[in-house]
């Protein structure tokens, strides 16, 4: 998952298809020559203007990239596997085309088109879930005085500050800083004014 912490206007998140295609149109796509510096494979991924706050769930199977201009936190299941299916004409440090993996790629791409790639939720609330997945849950978590929290479950706490200063369990976290809060002090005691990311398991 993608949150969005600053964003330069005209920014650019790129994630999941604006128009359905099939997986020999995509290998057609992703195979063909750029034109004017731009790949086919630009006109079918659906792309969305970035905002601070904007929040983007990436489930497996999902095209995705991020534009120039935007300042991120990702959170993800752990995995050593990404393929490459357009770098945007970028080099390696030699000067070569980094590689690509289209043929990878193409039993692994979901090819559906959903009606909404970004993901919505309540930013008036103290304490917002942002996703909530088989492999992790996001809150964001917002602290003007004083937050006891208690997440219920055995799992470590990442906690990435966004905003502000805070004392979490007797740490002084500030913005920028992340801190890993072990599952056996899972309850956070924060003091301060900061809003945060938090990550279970």
């Amino acid at each position: 998952m993608w949150y969005i912490i600053k964003s330069d206007v005209g920014s650019k998140i790129y994630s999941g298809l604006r128009k359905s295609i099939t997986p020999e149109e995509y290998e057609q796509l992703a195979t063909a020559e750029p034109q004017n510096g731009r790949s086919p494979m630009q006109d079918v991924i659906a792309t969305h203007e970035a905002h601070e706050g904007d929040l983007y769930f990436l489930p497996a199977g999902r095209l995705h990239a991020i534009g120039a201009g935007n300042f991120l936190a990702e959170i993800q299941q752990t995995s050593d596997i990404t393929y490459r299916v357009y770098d945007f004409g970028r080099k390696d440090m030699h000067g070569n085309p980094r590689e690509l993996h289209i043929e990878q790629a193409k039993d692994a791409i979901d090819y559906q088109v959903w009606p909404a790639y970004r993901t919505s939720y309540d930013s008036t609330k103290p304490i917002s879930q942002l996703i909530n997945c088989p492999y992790f849950v996001v809150h964001r978590v917002v602290v003007q005085v004083a937050q006891q929290i208690d997440f219920h479950c055995d799992s470590f706490v990442i906690v990435v500050c966004l905003w502000g200063k805070a004392n979490i369990n007797g740490i002084e976290i500030r913005q920028g800083e992340t801190i890993l809060v072990p599952a056996s002090e899972n309850i956070l005691y924060i003091f301060g004014n900061a809003t945060f990311l938090t990550a279970t398991m």
